[in-house]
């Protein structure tokens, strides 16, 4: 790696931490991040249509707060899927909601997360 590839990184990741620390700054009550399984993202890139992901906040029944997934076509539509489509011949539900919110699944050594453990 060159000298200007290693740069660029550390100005990539000193953006991310500007950017990850503001959010808390200002969303002290939200989420700091949501940790999806691989197999999450492959279901959704399974179907050839996939060009993107594109991420919703949601909340759930008991007022937590989670991140819903679906896939988008190369239009940037979301790929709705029949309700009840689940299997993987069907390429699943075109939707993902099974992420791990932090805190409780925090990395606490990233530069991401800020303050570990969360208060």
């Amino acid at each position: 790696q060159d000298a200007g590839a290693a740069a660029a990184a550390e100005r990539d990741l000193a953006t991310a931490i500007d950017l990850t620390t503001r959010w808390r700054k200002h969303h002290p009550e939200a989420p700091k991040g949501v940790m999806f399984p691989r197999a999450s993202f492959e279901r959704l890139l399974r179907d050839p249509e996939t060009a993107g992901i594109r991420l919703y906040q949601a909340e759930k029944a008991d007022g937590s707060w989670t991140i819903v997934m679906v896939a988008t076509s190369k239009d940037g539509k979301d790929i709705v899927r029949k309700e009840g489509a689940r299997s993987a011949e069907e390429n699943g539900t075109g939707y993902e909601e099974e992420g791990w919110p932090c805190p409780s699944s925090c990395d606490c050594e990233s530069p991401l997360n800020g303050e570990c453990p969360p208060p």
